[in-house]
């Protein structure tokens, strides 16, 4: 079994955009889906759990976070998900299992650096 992802980039993601402001832009979107600006608003809303503001944008946890680091929606999950980190780009996040095996010295330091 090879590495996989375990999730780092989905206990805390930022987004523009407030909770109360993409709860606006998905009562929008239920009584006309052209007028949202947030694509996949009606997966990403239910989803957010607000943990804090860092300078211009709102950091996030997913609700479909699983202890294990598996996606409870993953057949499911919004493009932004799916999309993440972008075309042949690593992820950014040096915990992360897709980076290949640590020994416990690799591991605390790439946890400090996260």
């Amino acid at each position: 079994m090879g590495d996989r992802c375990t999730g780092h980039c989905c206990r805390g993601f930022a987004l523009e955009k407030s909770l109360e402001e993409v709860w606006a832009d998905f009562d929008r979107w239920k009584r006309d889906p052209s007028t949202s600006t947030v694509p996949d608003v009606y997966l990403i809303a239910p989803m957010l759990i607000p943990l804090r503001k860092i300078r211009e944008e709102w950091l996030y946890t997913c609700k479909h976070l699983h202890k294990s680091g598996d996606c409870g929606i993953y057949e499911r999950r919004p493009r932004m998900c799916r999309d993440f980190p972008g075309e042949k780009q690593p992820c950014p996040f040096p915990i992360c299992a897709t980076h290949g095996k640590k020994n416990l010295f690799q591991k605390v330091l790439a946890w400090l650096r996260t």
